[in-house]
């Protein structure tokens, strides 16, 4: 996600989904967040995800770049004015039109990642949760698939919103939808299993 932070710095979008964009912004800005994260360590919700030790700074800074990469590589298959998408005829195909938009494949393919990643990486965060604590019953295991599936949603919404609309109130909802996603996930932290 660190390449979209410069979505939020007025002539960095396009820098931070360049290649030395990744390193002069994104390893930076990935740096900065994580000094955030392990600043609030020592609160409730964030103790346990710091109970081990920090890596050495260059894995840090390695991993950061491997995310980065893979983030604006992804990007390219699927977004219209990614690299691989303008020389693939079949990412261009168009599938439906609405409101004056046209989707595509590679929008399609965007949708359906940010999906299926929202929810594997809810239900990862939260197998992980429940191994530091007890297993869940099976009433609990469909309420976390359904929490899994509310925030994919979201998710997707705030990426139909990036999409749709590309003017202040697009930018405005994506950032409060965003918010939205931000407090669902701080709230599922707080949450204890039953």
């Amino acid at each position: 996600m660190v390449p979209d932070a410069g979505y939020f710095i007025k002539g960095v979008d396009n820098l931070s989904h360049q290649a030395l964009g990744s390193l002069v912004f994104g390893v930076p800005a990935g740096g900065l967040l994580l000094a955030v994260l392990y600043s609030l360590r020592s609160t409730r919700p964030l103790r346990p995800i710091f109970s081990r030790t920090s890596s050495p700074i260059w894995i840090l800074v390695l991993s950061l770049i491997i995310g980065i990469w893979t983030h604006v590589l992804w990007d390219s298959c699927t977004h219209i004015d990614g690299w691989i998408v303008m020389h693939s005829e079949l990412l261009q195909t168009p599938i439906v039109a609405f409101a004056g938009h046209t989707a595509r494949l590679c929008h399609l393919l965007w949708y359906a990642s940010s999906f299926g990643g929202a929810i594997w990486l809810f239900l990862a965060f939260e197998n992980w949760k429940q191994n530091s604590t007890s297993r869940p019953g099976a009433a609990r295991r469909k309420a976390i698939l359904q929490d899994a599936v509310l925030i994919a949603a979201l998710v997707v919404l705030v990426s139909l919103v990036h999409h749709l609309l590309r003017n202040p109130v697009g930018f405005a909802l994506t950032i409060m939808l965003s918010i939205v996603v931000a407090l669902q996930f701080v709230f599922r932290m707080q949450t204890e299993p039953n």
